[in-house]
C-alpha cells in the first residue's frame, strides 16, 4: 500500500509520462532554403528520439506518409502550425514539436516549440542563435536546442 501511495505521489509530482510526439517540418524562414529545413527536421527527430523522453516519435515524413504524401497535405491546405497540431492530435500524439530556422544578418537562429496537443498549450520553447555564414552550423545546434527544449 505504501508503494502505491509513493508511486502516485511521484507521478503527481513529475506529471504524466508523455507517450508520443509528432515532429512537424521545420519552417524555412528568411535566408534558409527548404532543403536545409528538411535536414533540420530529420536532425530534430533524431535528437528527440535519442533522448527517450517519448515512447513514440512520429516524424514529419511519417505524418505525410500516413496522410497519403504531399498531395493530401495540399488537399487539406495544411501549411500552418495550428493545422499540423490538429493532425498531430488526430494521430494520437500527446505533443507536437514545431520549429523555424532563419538567417538574421550574419547569424542563424533556430526556434523550437513543444505544444501539448490535448490542451493546445505551449509546454516549452527554446531558441539558439549562432553567428555564422555556414548553414551547417544550424544542424550543429539542433542537439543543444532540443536538449534545452526537453
Amino acid at each position: 500500500m505504501v508503494m502505491v501511495e509513493l508511486a502516485l505521489a511521484l507521478t503527481a509530482a513529475l506529471g504524466p509520462t508523455p507517450g508520443s510526439v509528432v515532429i512537424l517540418p521545420v519552417e524555412a524562414k528568411q535566408g534558409v532554403n527548404s532543403g536545409v529545413a528538411d535536414i533540420l527536421t530529420t536532425s530534430v527527430a533524431t535528437s528527440v528520439g535519442r533522448r527517450k523522453r517519448f515512447s513514440r516519435v512520429v516524424s514529419a515524413k511519417d505524418v505525410e506518409n500516413l496522410l497519403g504524401m504531399e498531395k493530401q497535405k495540399q488537399l487539406m491546405d495544411c501549411s500552418s502550425t495550428s493545422c499540423w497540431t490538429e493532425i498531430g492530435a488526430a494521430l494520437g500524439g500527446d505533443y507536437v514539436l514545431s520549429g523555424q530556422a532563419a538567417r538574421l544578418g550574419s547569424a542563424f537562429t533556430l526556434n523550437l516549440s513543444l505544444v501539448n496537443s490535448r490542451t493546445a498549450t505551449m509546454e516549452a520553447s527554446a531558441n539558439r542563435l549562432v553567428r555564422s555564414q555556414d548553414e551547417a552550423d544550424l544542424v550543429d545546434m539542433v542537439d543543444q536546442t532540443v536538449g534545452e527544449l526537453l
